[in-house]
């Protein structure tokens, strides 16, 4: 997870809401980096503090020398510039930037694959190609120098225009509070086109059959039976149109007798990814 003030909040305040995020995200293990300018001395009291017990502290002078205290995975570093792209996460679960920062569209998208990020509100990029629906990206916006936050998420549907919406809010009295989880949040499909491999089984799964009057591409479509109802109705609640697609070899799925190449369901999974 990545985050940086804007708009108000001091650093033990900010420091407060990363943890809140990171607990309720669930990422186990965290990195805060804040700019060497925010008083960092005074920072070694805040990592005796409730709010940042699970944070080590790291300053890192002008030269880019780094003093290291180790607490399990987590740490404070401080700096006096950086490019995400520069730095080494490890195994690291979330990282936290409190202070001005500059990283490429290309390596946010790619760290919001594995990592939790959190940018400020206007470091948001206008595009978001690479962005995907289950998007670790986070964007805050502190209203307020009492600390009062918003809190949205960006993420885009089969790589199109980028989403971002408002998924909470935070405040140092109230805490973090966020009414839906992410699947939720998300369920909008925004009538993404999805192909189903639905193999014919009995009155389970069918197919009008050739010759009905139905072209290819319609008897495809029109396919019936209990889990072609379940998908249709999964598509109006979520927003999204389907065609369901046999396989052709008419197998569900398994390892051929070479022990490599798979058939039936597995193999349209397989040529598509």
């Amino acid at each position: 997870m990545v985050s940086t003030a804007e708009g108000g909040g001091d650093l033990g305040t900010m420091l407060k809401f990363v943890d809140e995020m990171r607990r309720h995200l669930h990422a186990p293990s965290a990195v805060t980096i804040v700019p060497v300018a925010d008083a960092c001395f005074a920072c070694l009291d805040l990592w005796k503090s409730e709010a940042a017990a699970s944070m080590s502290i790291v300053q890192t002078d002008f030269l880019g020398v780094a003093k290291v205290r180790v607490n399990e995975k987590n740490c404070v570093k401080y700096f006096s510039s950086f490019n995400l792209g520069n730095l080494s996460y490890g195994d690291v679960d979330m990282i936290a930037v409190l202070g001005n920062w500059s990283t490429s569209e290309d390596t946010m998208n790619s760290l919001a694959k594995e990592k939790f990020l959190l940018i400020p509100w206007s470091n948001q990029f206008k595009s978001g190609k690479s962005l995907r629906l289950d998007s670790k990206l986070y964007l805050y916006r502190t209203k307020s120098p009492a600390g009062h936050t918003e809190v949205f998420e960006r993420y885009s549907v089969q790589g199109g225009e980028p989403i971002t919406q408002r998924m909470g809010t935070w405040t140092p009295l109230s805490g973090l509070h966020v009414p839906q989880n992410i699947w939720w949040r998300r369920a909008d499909l925004r009538g993404a086109h999805l192909l189903n491999g639905l193999r014919e089984w009995g009155i389970i799964n069918r197919f009008p059959p050739i010759g009905s009057g139905l072209n290819d591409t319609i008897r495809v479509r029109k396919a019936v039976g209990i889990f072609a109802d379940i998908v249709l109705y999964l598509s109006k609640e979520l927003n999204f149109s389907v065609t369901n697609v046999p396989p052709n070899d008419g197998q569900w799925g398994g390892l051929e007798a070479d022990g490599v190449t798979w058939n039936g369901l597995i193999k349209m999974l397989l040529d598509k990814g």
